[in-house]
């Protein structure tokens, strides 16, 4: 995920339940820190304000084994997959 301009302390990963929750500020205070009070933004290319994303996960992801990087802007995240076993038949139990 692409979050330029961020600290990694700023940004906020969850995991749990099936779902994987990214969430942090973009915070509009920077700039007047950059600029001065006398910033007057004619177009704007990056959002400013809280943004959240949530992912579903799939069933056999393994919520337990994420690892979490971020360098230059690039939030990468990994989340290891169990194998599925292959479909056999299975007897059913006859009771009388």
């Amino acid at each position: 995920m692409e979050l330029p301009g961020f600290s990694s302390t700023d940004i906020n990963v969850e995991c749990g339940w099936g779902e994987l929750i990214i969430s942090g500020p973009r915070n509009k205070d920077e700039l007047y820190e950059k600029f001065g009070n006398n910033l007057d933004i004619h177009i704007r290319e990056r959002k400013v304000g809280y943004f959240y994303r949530r992912f579903k996960l799939p069933n056999n992801a393994i919520d337990k084994s994420i690892s979490v990087g971020y360098s230059n802007g690039i939030l990468d995240i990994r989340i290891e997959c169990s194998q599925f076993s292959e479909m056999r038949r299975v007897q059913i139990d006859a009771k009388a």
